[in-house]
């Protein structure tokens, strides 16, 4: 019983000790209390919704047409339920019933009649999300559902019209109008756009690894073996594969993926060695190879190994059936996750660094150090718009 009483005391010395601070306590208290009622009558109105339009996935199932969104005041007295007037119910459905049951759940329920449908916001938000992915849309921080405010909020790095226009525009390709009562823009107060270098030989997009960077049409980016991508226009983490060569019967296996402002394509290779740290730039042009030369090669996998040029205009049947015809044969290590490295040969960077030659295409599949086989695409032979380096 002491304990007890203790207890009492010791609470109540924390709220009312110092006069005017635990008035405010107290009311802060209240009004938590306040909110937290307001939420579960919130669930409440979700609850008869989802249960009569079997509403499983808040992001992708459709509410009905008439639902803007929910929200409690900023006085925490209310729930504020939006209506899109034009899409209430026929008075003689079903639906309607369902509509009349909901607004009239609660006397705290007070009705903000709305443009746009929670369904409206959700596919335009979505939309954004895959547009945020490609090079177009490189200039959006953020996007959200304000439900408040009824509207799609896009952050953008630049605040600029043209990129606003942009975005107008490919929504149109959805026959989606988007104005001011749709999306709001602003000009995003987040962290501004880093770059990220990624190197020759550095492992990518989980299964592969970078070659080494070019530039093609005036665009930035690197070369990596066609076989890790899947087609022309794939997006990728670091960009979108604007060219692809690998298909059975067919030359080569090369890539090239033209990366986003995010990644910065480097001469730099991916190694620690301290006497050889980059990769020489090379212009339309490529040492003349030949079986015995000697190699190296940098992969995400096994990192830098050395070995010699043991055949050329090979072709190659690689265990899941692809025929590819005019690789080069070397003694290099290499695995799975190797490819797409850069073939080079070793060099100082005194006298300007190693000199590429070539993408790791493959192996054989038991490579082992002492008796392994590697393939590659012998830069010669990429086509003259891809042999531009920088």
């Amino acid at each position: 019983m002491k304990n007890k009483i203790l207890l009492f005391i010791g609470i109540f010395i924390t709220l009312f000790s110092n006069g005017i601070c635990n008035v405010n306590a107290l009311s802060n208290s209240l009004k938590i209390d306040e909110t937290l009622n307001r939420i579960f009558k919130i669930e409440k109105i979700h609850s008869v919704i989802s249960d009569y339009y079997n509403i499983k996935d808040y992001n992708s199932n459709q509410y009905p047409l008439y639902f803007g969104g929910m929200y409690v005041s900023d006085d925490s007295k209310n729930v504020i339920l939006q209506i899109v007037k034009d899409n209430i119910p026929d008075e003689n459905s079903d639906e309607y019933s369902i509509y009349k049951k909901i607004i009239n759940l609660d006397s705290s329920i007070k009705i903000q009649y709305v443009e746009n449908s929670y369904n409206e916001l959700n596919d335009i938000n979505k939309r954004m999300a895959d547009y945020m992915v490609t090079e177009e849309g490189k200039n959006i921080n953020t996007s959200y559902i304000d439900i408040i405010n009824n509207t799609v909020v896009v952050d953008l790095y630049d605040d600029c019209s043209e990129q606003q226009q942009k975005i107008k525009s490919e929504f149109l390709k959805f026959k989606i109008n988007v104005d001011t009562k749709l999306i709001k823009f602003n000009k995003s107060n987040g962290n501004t756009l880093k770059s990220i270098n990624i190197n020759a030989g550095q492992p990518i997009e989980g299964i592969c690894s970078m070659g080494f960077r070019v530039k093609y049409n005036g665009k930035n980016g690197y070369l990596t073996a066609g076989h890790c991508t899947t087609n022309v226009g794939q997006k990728l983490t670091t960009g979108i594969v604007r060219v692809r060569q690998f298909a059975t019967l067919e030359n080569y296996d090369y890539a090239f993926v033209e990366t986003s402002s995010t990644f910065n394509p480097t001469n730099n290779l991916n190694i620690t060695n301290p006497g050889m740290t980059k990769l020489a730039v090379i212009n339309n042009s490529c040492p003349f190879i030949y079986q015995g030369l000697e190699i190296g090669k940098i992969g995400g996998k096994t990192g830098y190994t050395t070995g010699k040029i043991t055949g050329i205009n090979v072709n190659v049947i690689y265990e899941e059936g692809y025929a590819i015809h005019n690789l080069v044969k070397s003694d290099l290590y290499s695995v799975k996750g190797d490819s797409g490295g850069v073939i080079f040969i070793p060099r100082s960077d005194s006298v300007g660094g190693a000199i590429p030659i070539g993408i790791l295409s493959g192996g054989n599949t038991k490579n082992e150090p002492n008796n392994a086989t590697t393939y590659f695409t012998n830069f010669s032979d990429l086509p003259p718009s891809l042999q531009i380096r920088y």
